[in-house]
């Protein structure tokens, strides 16, 4: 186990200091993986039908815009 100046004097606390890092998805996987996994979600959307590729565009604009 890693530790550094701050884990050190929070670990008396019960502290786990890199407990506190919010892992960000976005980096948690390569960007052509990304890319290759939004563009294969968006054939499957296309392939369904109906009006899911327009859903999907509303849920991710009122995601975005809060």
């Amino acid at each position: 186990m890693m530790q550094s100046a701050f884990s050190l004097r929070l670990s008396k606390f019960g502290f786990n200091f890199y407990s506190m890092f919010v892992p960000d998805l976005l980096h948690e996987f390569e960007l052509g993986v990304f890319k290759a996994f939004l563009i294969h979600f968006l054939r499957i959307l296309h392939a369904a039908g109906n009006d899911c590729i327009q859903e999907f565009n509303k849920r991710y604009v009122v995601y975005l815009s809060d």
